[in-house]
């Protein structure tokens, strides 16, 4: 025999051409020129095409001696009762193991599937719970995070790998810090307050705050969700981390004063342009870095330094001293100050002649020659 498969239109299906003393599917074939295929699908989609459950009548159902799984889905299991819907058959869904039959169904929960649909004990690996945007660990309630998997749910090994893959919608570092029942201290808009507040615990006061939209990014810092979220907003990040609730000082340049205050009674664009700081050190050294102590000593003149500064008025340098000597005074608020007069003429009377700034300076002359 040729163990191929031919066209039995009595019954409409295919026969494997065998000895027919074996039983079915084998027939006694002896129609020499009818084609013979390689499988009992070949011949069916070919001579067949019509009757849908060709194939399924063709390997030997049709005499009842083989064993056939269908997936129930309402029970999560496969089944071989012979209880399956009629148009399982032209599906495909009809397999010869429960194995196959789970794997192909019920891949996410397949032990479970295996188990006639009985929940399977405790895995301690992770499955995403939906409705809180976390992931949980499948094992024996008690310990935070701690619930026993509901069938069919599939398994994580982690909960990087749960968040990442199961709950993708949700940001990760919101489902990565609910799962572990924490929080990512990271900062999320607040289009309320138009703001950006950090995710923290609501307790310890702002600029913490109950965070629960799970699908709302989550930033490094207060400014990185400012730009992001609220750019048209200037005062964003100023307002955000705390300022709002009144419990952190700024300092601002007072040009005029020549210091930096912490009053509160700043230019509205300071805000903006970010000249309000924390420290009155970073203020004074952002904004008077050439008179630093004037700044910090609230604008007041310091005591002489024996330093040089220039005087642009004369063209040459004096030194920052009591007045008496001569080129000698004491320095007003706010110049530059240099440790010789070599480098006070250098730098800050660079427009006039080198000799003569240091002569000058030094009371003399330099005894060249001018046109």
């Amino acid at each position: 025999y040729s163990y191929g498969w031919v066209v039995d239109y009595a019954s409409l299906r295919c026969a494997q051409d065998c000895d027919p003393l074996l039983g079915a599917p084998c027939s006694a074939h002896e129609s020499e020129s009818e084609r013979i295929f390689a499988s009992a699908k070949e011949c069916c989609d070919e001579k067949l095409p019509w009757q849908s459950d060709c194939v399924y009548n063709s390997d030997g159902n049709l005499h009842g001696n083989q064993t056939r799984y269908y997936p129930s889905y309402k029970e999560e299991t496969c089944k071989d009762d012979g209880n399956h819907e009629p148009h399982m058959i032209s599906s495909g869904l009809l397999v010869s193991s429960k194995e196959d039959c789970c794997e192909s169904n019920f891949f996410w929960a397949y032990e479970v599937c295996m188990n006639d649909g009985n929940p399977i004990g405790p895995t301690d690996l992770y499955f995403a719970d939906f409705m809180s945007g976390k992931c949980l660990q499948d094992c024996h309630t008690g310990p935070f995070g701690c619930a026993q998997v509901p069938p069919p749910i599939v398994l994580y090994e982690s909960i990087d790998a749960c968040c990442e893959i199961a709950q993708s919608w949700v940001d990760p570092q919101y489902c990565k810090s609910r799962s572990m029942g924490t929080y990512s201290y990271g900062w999320v808009v607040d289009y309320a307050s138009l703001r950006c507040a950090q995710d923290c615990d609501p307790l310890l006061g702002a600029p913490c705050s109950a965070h629960e939209s799970e699908s709302e990014r989550i930033f490094a810092s207060a400014k990185e969700c400012c730009d992001e979220k609220l750019p048209w907003q200037s005062d964003c990040v100023y307002n955000s981390d705390g300022n709002l609730h009144g419990n952190q000082t700024r300092y601002y340049p007072s040009y005029k004063e020549e210091t930096c205050k912490d009053d509160g009674n700043h230019e509205p664009h300071m805000i903006s342009s970010g000249l309000l700081v924390s420290s009155k050190e970073d203020c004074c050294e952002s904004n008077f870095f050439w008179a630093y102590e004037v700044c910090m000593n609230d604008g007041n003149p310091i005591g002489p330094t024996d330093l040089y500064f220039a005087d642009f008025m004369s063209g040459k340098c004096l030194q920052d001293c009591h007045t008496g000597p001569f080129g000698c005074a004491q320095v007003p608020p706010p110049i530059v100050l240099y440790e010789s007069i070599d480098a006070c003429c250098e730098i800050a009377q660079s427009w006039v002649d080198p000799q003569y700034c240091k002569s000058r300076s030094m009371g003399t002359y330099s005894y060249g020659w001018v046109v």
